[in-house]
């Protein structure tokens, strides 16, 4: 355990309330799983084609047949099913067209399934190790519509020509054997056209959706590879038919305020935070993974100033000290980096390294020559207000471990180590040099004890109260801030249906608060009233 964040515990260094960022989105967006996606739906489309084609061959079957007969009893309608051999090779004819149908239908569910699944990222790696149809797959990926549309159209008009084939050529011949049921032609004919079309619809649905779908997501970026280039070419000659479908459904849809897009719809952090809930509670997760999950989550919202060590807490070496001093001072503390100050603690001019004073020993340096100027490195300053990800990704170029942080006077504020960036991820990370983590000591039903650097964030927790940490990160900072002045012991504030007394004070700052729980009653709930020590 190096870095110098050991002092102070996770608990105290807090992580921010997950619910004032539920509603945030992540950016960059976060992707529903492909299994999830909702931007089209081919099997409704399949089974709409068939539905259509079925009803066509219904309504032309019996339409009346115009010619001498028509013309001799006007009012009869006759079936145009006539009564001949059954000719086998358009049977035969119709089910091979069929299953070419079927064929191209599987490619197009293939290839949506395939390029829907392949995460942006891969896409991305593809394209820089030059793989062929790379390209063709980013052109897709980028533009959802143009695929989308251009698989709907696809699976839409291949269910109607296949469910048309068979009501044409495979329902005549199976007319005769429905209509020895006792059924009439005309029946008999649409009952056939029925059974037929179904049987398609499910040879389709099986062979040409689900069987398709199943071995795509098995290996979705080798698949997306060979299929993109043929979607894009039929891209192009769909063109026309999808700009006309979508000018035509965005008329439809625009008295209801909505509009006709296929983009993939953003996840918010809530509903991110209830797939990974749910995925525990079915055993997909533990709760450990959980935890870390959703402070992953929270990760790119946290701000410095919220796991810092403060500089009240922090442990410093003077520049003039010697180098006795010094190891003394890195031996109590436990601490491998140590920053070092001029005057006062306010002004970090250095950061100096256990590890820098073993070659002292083996050199055989005087303590009389030493000087801490020699050995300690430059300092690296942050402001409060940046973000925990952004310095994480700092530490890790610039190789440093740990960092001054500065307040908005440019004064010293405190220090942040890799390590307490690490913690608000994985969680408290402690050894046998860490001290005690800021605790609170329920009293009663009623009160509790509550140590003044506990973080805000887990006195809410704790108290199931929803007290703000946007100015102040500690429950004893935010009882000096709510109070305006320097407080003495006795003093106290109310907030959230709850006083919180100043109950010990030291070297000016709040040491230990007491939790009072107060019956929630009106305006009372959420008053801030200030109430001086034996005051009204």
């Amino acid at each position: 355990m190096d870095p110098y964040s050991q002092t102070v515990p996770a608990t105290y260094k807090g992580r921010r309330p997950r619910s004032r960022r539920a509603s945030v989105e992540i950016e960059p967006p976060i992707e529903e799983p492909a299994s999830r996606r909702r931007v089209s739906n081919p099997i409704a489309a399949l089974i709409g084609g068939a539905l259509f084609a079925a009803l066509t061959a219904i309504v032309l079957g019996n339409l009346p047949r115009a010619g001498a007969q028509g013309a001799a009893e006007p009012n009869t309608a006759v079936s145009v099913v006539v009564k001949t051999p059954t000719d086998w090779s358009v049977i035969g004819t119709s089910m091979a067209i069929i299953f070419v149908l079927t064929v191209f239908n599987a490619v197009f569910s293939m290839a949506e399934t395939a390029i829907t699944s392949v995460r942006r990222s891969r896409i991305e790696q593809l394209v820089e190790e030059n793989r062929r149809g790379a390209d063709a797959v980013k052109r897709l990926h980028d533009d959802p519509p143009r695929y989308i549309a251009t698989v709907q159209a696809g699976i839409t008009l291949l269910g109607f020509a296949a469910s048309a084939s068979a009501a044409i050529a495979i329902a005549p011949a199976l007319q005769p054997f429905i209509a020895l049921l006792g059924m009439s032609e005309r029946i008999a004919y649409n009952v056939a056209v029925t059974v037929v079309v179904i049987v398609v619809a499910v040879i389709t649905l099986v062979f040409g959706e689900i069987a398709p779908k199943a071995i795509a997501m098995q290996s979705a970026d080798v698949w997306a590879l060979r299929l993109a280039p043929f979607v894009n070419v039929c891209a192009v000659i769909f063109a026309p038919l999808n700009a006309l479908a979508l000018g035509l459904a965005n008329i439809v849809v625009r008295p209801f305020g909505a509009k006709a897009q296929f983009e993939t719809p953003m996840i918010s952090r809530e509903e991110f935070r209830a797939i990974i809930e749910s995925g525990t509670e079915k055993g997909e997760f533990d709760r450990e993974e959980q935890t870390i999950v959703e402070n992953v989550i929270d990760f790119s919202e946290t701000l410095v100033r919220s796991v810092m060590t403060p500089r009240i807490d922090m442990t410093a070496v003077p520049v003039a000290a010697s180098l006795p001093e010094t190891l003394q001072t890195v031996i109590a503390s436990g601490h491998s980096r140590l920053p070092v100050f001029e005057k006062t603690s306010d002004t970090i001019v250095g950061i100096v390294h256990a590890k820098d004073l073993l070659p002292l020993f083996a050199d055989g340096t005087s303590p009389q020559s030493f000087a801490l100027r020699s050995v300690m490195r430059p300092p690296v300053f942050v402001p409060e207000s940046r973000r925990v990800a952004d310095l994480l990704a700092e530490m890790r170029r610039s190789k440093n471990q740990i960092a001054v942080v500065q307040d908005e006077y440019g004064g010293t504020a405190g220090i942040v180590s890799l390590e307490d960036l690490l913690e608000e991820i994985v969680g408290d990370i402690r050894d046998e040099y860490d001290i005690d983590e800021p605790e609170m000591k329920v009293l009663n039903a009623q009160e509790s004890m509550i140590d003044g650097r506990m973080n805000i964030a887990d006195v809410n927790d704790r108290l199931g109260s929803e007290l703000s940490d946007e100015e102040y990160t500690t429950i004893g900072g935010l009882v000096f801030g709510l109070l305006g002045h320097e407080p003495t012991e006795g003093e106290h504030v109310q907030r959230d249906g709850i006083t919180f007394v100043v109950d010990q004070m030291e070297k000016g700052r709040v040491k230990f608060v007491r939790a009072v729980r107060q019956e929630r009653s009106g305006d009372a709930e959420r008053s801030a009233e200030v109430v001086a020590a034996g005051g009204g």
